[in-house]
């Protein structure tokens, strides 16, 4: 469903599943979509945008400010993050005693990797403008998802004693480029 607000613009309304939550996504060019689970009541998430409009308004202001990766620059950083992304993850994956099946390196469009039930990690190719810290603090993220399959105290506990105590700082850290590098 697509409704247009008169001070945000267009806003999609997708229902979803798997969704837990009310969730507001804001990308470049004025797109701004929102997750809503498949049970939830679609008037009380169009009165949520209505309440959130202030921080959609902030956030787009953010991205309409920012230069976007052309199509040429896009490929450059995927052939790059392929031959980089899966190096480094066994390099991290051996040093910390973690297996797992393969990698593979796609242009996600709202996450920084995952871990598959089976172990199959996928990167996203913009963890290459990252700093190498927080490139590092994903895999490992993700490395730990081969043990700990969920976020519970457990993987939070693996995570800080692979990241010197600053896993929920890298965490912190690492959403302040979230908003900034998807496309």
């Amino acid at each position: 469903m697509l409704i247009d607000y008169p001070d945000i613009g267009e806003v999609r309304f997708v229902l979803n599943s798997r969704s837990k939550y009310v969730r507001i996504l804001v990308k470049p060019f004025g797109k701004v979509r929102v997750t809503v689970p498949k049970r939830a009541d679609i008037h009380a998430a169009i009165a949520f945008v209505e309440t959130k409009k202030k921080w959609i308004l902030r956030v787009k202001s953010r991205i309409d400010a920012q230069e976007f990766l052309s199509e040429k620059d896009i490929e450059l950083l995927r052939k790059e993050a392929k031959e980089y992304l899966p190096q480094r993850t066994e390099q991290l994956a051996n040093e910390h005693g973690f297996s797992y099946i393969s990698v593979t390196v796609k242009n996600l469009s709202s996450r920084w990797g995952s871990c598959s039930a089976k172990n199959r990690i996928n990167l996203n190719i913009h963890l290459m403008r990252l700093p190498q810290n927080l490139l590092d603090y994903v895999i490992l993220h993700e490395l730990t998802h081969t043990i700990h399959k969920n976020h519970g105290k457990d993987f939070w506990q693996a995570l800080d004693n692979l990241t010197d105590g600053k896993a929920k700082q890298l965490k912190d850290e690492i959403k302040k480029y979230s908003n900034f590098l998807f496309q």
